[in-house]
């Protein structure tokens, strides 16, 4: 089955709320059930965007497109001379797309033939204007044309479209388009381009003389006339650390600007009335995945990074800074597959932020899990790992009425709704709570862990087990077990345990509490009691 690739709630200022999932290759409107076939390509996650009481999509692959209410329709509308994108967001009044490439179906290519593809540019829309060119609503342009029939005039600055009675029918237009003086130009010929190393220097627009002529700040003497050109012109656009050998991984927002993603760096950009800013934060490693950015209820920005495991983890970003905050959690996070760090999706419920991190492999300290989600409490700093019975793909957020709910897109075509009910799409759901280590006569002391009490309240049911620390034997501290034994199951307000004689000798013991129901039971653990015997001091 294909997967739910993205999925976007929408609340226009009149008619009815939508709910649309990218779901292969096509839209639904799970509100109705209405289709929209054949609009995305069904191996690129689809990225939605609300503006101008509009939703825009792209994915980077299909044409990019927008949703208008009045009509029903999915067109080009405000988009039709876009770059194709990964990744779009609205920020003050304008659309900012990251990663692109240049749209069908006049797409210039480089010297080799190939799509010009600018992975660490960021292209923005001008400012939206009154409805003009039989447009309805607003009208977007983005300060941007371009296309494979330009010409240069030898021994002159004049650049022009070629047969100028096609020029509408080719959609193209230098008036229309908003291009501007001191605009750059970037050409590339298709004829011979060896021979015309001169179009690869920087020109700039010096006027614009007609809706199909420009005058450049270049006067060409290399070039012989009729030599068929791809170009792109426009300003709207810059660059993030274009060098790097990295590439943009995402948007976010905080404090009113855009948080800007590559894999290893992090950019804040930040448009005033009349200027830009962009800088990056000192310090702070990217995301792997743009779906792992969220914020919280108090604007911090949550995200995750894989790469080098000693960085890899969810960091929080806030007040000009990032930091790692998953490190009581990183011997789970060190059981994830590299191939999950792309697929790491996050989403908030209420208090907490939870992180879809796929299948978990076991290690020396965590045990195996099927559809990890990691959980994070704001308001606590307090971490929890628990399986889930989906794969999550995407995730949104949805107001039906006063209320404005989470919605998770799946691996198998589901879309569900988030924190409502008793189970997990009809699984039971599994809640767990593991400890620290405890080492009650210090790290250097072997004891014997005869039995324990736990004093636990609305627990009874849930199982409990534990695992013990470093050996005599060893020279340094290290894990004894592999996985955790079984104790049995709370039976009330206070239950005591007996471990076994042939398991119970070590310096430290660690705990693990799970419970799997579909009854919802806030069971919490208030008191351990851990009864030890010193058996001697640490040998060697």
């Amino acid at each position: 089955m294909p997967a739910i690739r993205g999925a976007i709630g929408f609340n226009p200022s009149s008619g009815t709320a939508r709910l649309f999932a990218a779901y292969g290759y096509e839209i639904i409107n799970l509100a109705t059930g209405t289709s929209y076939p054949a609009l995305t390509d069904n191996a690129n996650d689809v990225e939605f965007e609300k503006f101008l009481d509009r939703v825009f999509f792209q994915n980077n692959v299909s044409r990019p497109l927008t949703y208008n209410t009045s009509t029903n329709l999915w067109t080009n509308e405000h988009v039709g001379r876009a770059p194709r994108s990964k990744y779009i967001k609205k920020y003050k009044s304008r659309l900012y797309l990251g990663y692109c490439q240049f749209t069908d179906p006049q797409i210039p290519t480089d010297t080799d033939g190939n799509e010009l593809t600018f992975a660490s540019r960021v292209f923005y829309s001008d400012l939206f204007s009154a409805g003009t060119r039989g447009v309805s609503g607003p009208d977007l342009t983005w300060g941007l044309e371009w296309g494979r029939n330009g010409l240069v005039q030898p021994r002159t600055g004049t650049f022009y479209l070629q047969t100028q009675g096609l020029n509408y029918f080719l959609n193209q237009d230098f008036k229309v388009r908003n291009i501007k003086v001191g605009d750059p130009i970037t050409m590339i010929s298709t004829d011979t381009p060896d021979a015309y190393g001169e179009l690869l220097k920087t020109h700039l627009v010096t006027s614009i003389d007609s809706v199909y002529r420009l005058t450049l700040n270049t006067t060409f003497t290399t070039i012989s006339n009729g030599a068929l050109i791809n170009y792109w012109v426009g300003s709207n656009w810059f660059d993030v650390s274009p060098d790097d050998g990295d590439v943009i991984t995402g948007f976010g927002e905080n404090s009113d600007s855009i948080l800007i993603f590559k894999l290893y760096t992090l950019w804040l950009y930040t448009r005033l009335e009349s200027s830009a800013t962009l800088r990056q934060v000192p310090g702070a490693v990217g995301t792997s995945y743009n779906r792992s950015i969220i914020n919280d209820r108090y604007g911090n920005t949550y995200y995750f990074h894989g790469s080098d495991p000693k960085v890899t983890g969810i960091y929080k970003y806030s007040r000009g800074s990032s930091i790692k905050i998953s490190k009581a959690i990183d011997k789970d996070i060190l059981g994830m597959s590299s191939d999950n760090y792309d697929n790491v999706v996050a989403w908030a419920e209420g208090n907490e932020i939870r992180f879809f991190l796929g299948d978990l492999s076991a290690t020396n300290y965590i045990e195996a899990m099927t559809n990890a989600v990691a959980t994070y409490n704001v308001d606590t700093d307090a971490w929890s790992v628990d399986p889930i019975a989906d794969v999550i793909t995407a995730m949104t957020t949805w107001r039906t009425g006063n209320e404005e709910d989470t919605y998770l897109g799946t691996s198998d075509d589901e879309v569900l709704k988030a924190d409502d009910g008793n189970s997990f799409n009809t699984a039971n759901i599994r809640s767990r709570l593991e400890t620290k280590v405890y080492y009650p006569a210090g790290t250097e002391v072997v004891n014997q862990f005869p039995y324990i009490q736990v004093v636990a309240r609305n627990a009874k049911g849930v199982r409990l087990k534990y695992r013990l620390w470093d050996i005599p034997t060893n020279s340094r501290y290290s894990i004894v077990d592999s996985d955790y034994t079984s104790l049995g199951e709370i039976e009330g307000d206070l239950t005591e345990f007996i471990l076994p004689t042939n398991h119970y000798t070590a310096s430290g013991i660690q705990f693990f509490f799970d419970e799997l129901s579909t009854v919802e039971n806030d069971w919490y653990i208030e008191k351990i009691s851990i009864f030890y015997k010193p058996e001697r001091g640490r040998l060697g």
